[in-house]
């Protein structure tokens, strides 16, 4: 170095030599910052929250239950049950969590994970170098970004594969197989399987947080910082919906969740299929009060009928009554003598 700068004193002059330590010095500055900030790989992470079954799949060993504090290396899968969920966090604070009924890893040396099945919660903060979420159907790269992604492999009942994709706050990349790409916003969403995509649509998040189980199934929330980020982009939202008309404010609840349902198997979110909704129709006014009906005239009762007279029985007439004639005596008969007549 000092032979450089007393060549360089002799062709330039001392001011020449001033510059050159100058730009030297600012390169060996960018360096030391690339050094510095390239990506940390992923190297283990450690259960941070575990909601009933969830159990670590060991290369060499059988499944075990997870436990909080325990540390989930490569080569090790994460799989939840039922009605379960658990939360991962990585060195660099890398944040999953996991649905029910999911399986989960990571690669050593990387920063690409893998969802197998199921569904996960990703917030990747913002200048970690960023990560990959790969299934079969599809690949998030996320640079400093929140979202929710759901994968389902191909079924004997569904032919294809089905993913979807939510972005929370920043932005990511969802990628095909093929190379067809879109990139996702806030409360952006869309569908694929495998070999093209649905519609980018609208989802609500305000709607998301509050009914997800990725927000309310956990007994702590996310990091204030990560939460602010998404509640600005809730509000953002809402003075868009309320400067656009598409909101009632004078409603206590005016996103309402009755008509913008959209069910997918961790929670609930809010979906619009469309941007503007359709106008209400006009109300249908109330048919006319018909009038009382009029009592029918009070039935009169039914005549007395008259007395009976009791009728006579017939007088059969009495025959007349014949005299018996007198009897006369019939004198007796002499009666002959054995001894001949006197």
């Amino acid at each position: 170095m000092t032979n450089i700068l007393e060549s360089t004193k002799k062709l330039f002059g001392r001011k020449a030599c001033r510059r050159f330590i100058a730009v030297a010095s600012a390169f060996a500055f960018f360096i030391a910052v690339a050094t510095s900030a390239s990506p940390t790989p992923l190297k283990e992470a450690r259960v941070s929250q575990v909601v009933n079954d969830v159990k670590l799949l060991l290369q060499k060993a059988a499944p075990r239950p997870a436990v909080v504090s325990d540390l989930v290396r490569y080569g090790t899968a994460v799989r939840t049950g039922t009605q379960s969920r658990s939360e991962l966090t990585f060195a660099d604070l890398t944040i999953t969590r996991l649905g029910a009924n999911t399986i989960f890893t990571f690669n050593e040396g990387t920063r690409e994970m893998n969802l197998i099945n199921g569904a996960i919660l990703f917030q990747v903060p913002k200048g970690s170098g960023g990560a990959t979420i790969k299934t079969v159907a599809s690949t998030a790269a996320i640079t400093g970004t929140t979202g929710i992604g759901e994968f389902h492999p191909a079924t004997s009942s569904n032919a294809a594969p089905f993913s979807k994709w939510l972005c929370l706050e920043g932005t990511f990349r969802v990628i095909l197989p093929n190379g067809q790409s879109v990139e996702l916003g806030p409360g952006k969403m869309v569908t694929t399987d495998g070999t093209s995509f649905s519609k980018v649509v609208d989802f609500d998040i305000a709607t998301l947080v509050k009914t997800s189980l990725f927000f309310t199934g956990f007994d702590k929330p996310l990091p204030p910082d990560i939460l602010a980020l998404i509640a600005f982009e809730e509000q953002k939202q809402l003075d868009l919906k309320i400067a656009s008309g598409l909101l009632d404010t004078s409603t206590q609840n005016p996103l309402n969740p009755t008509t913008l349902f959209n069910v997918i198997s961790q929670g609930i979110v809010a979906e619009e299929a469309n941007q503007t909704p359709p106008s209400p129709p006009p109300p249908t006014p109330p048919p006319p009060t018909p009038p009382p009906p009029t009592p029918p005239p009070p039935t009169p009762p039914p005549p007395t009928p008259p007395p009976i007279t009791p009728t006579p029985p017939p007088v059969t007439p009495t025959p007349p009554i014949t005299p018996t004639p007198p009897i006369t005596p019939t004198p007796p008969t002499p009666t002959p003598s054995k001894f001949g007549t006197p």
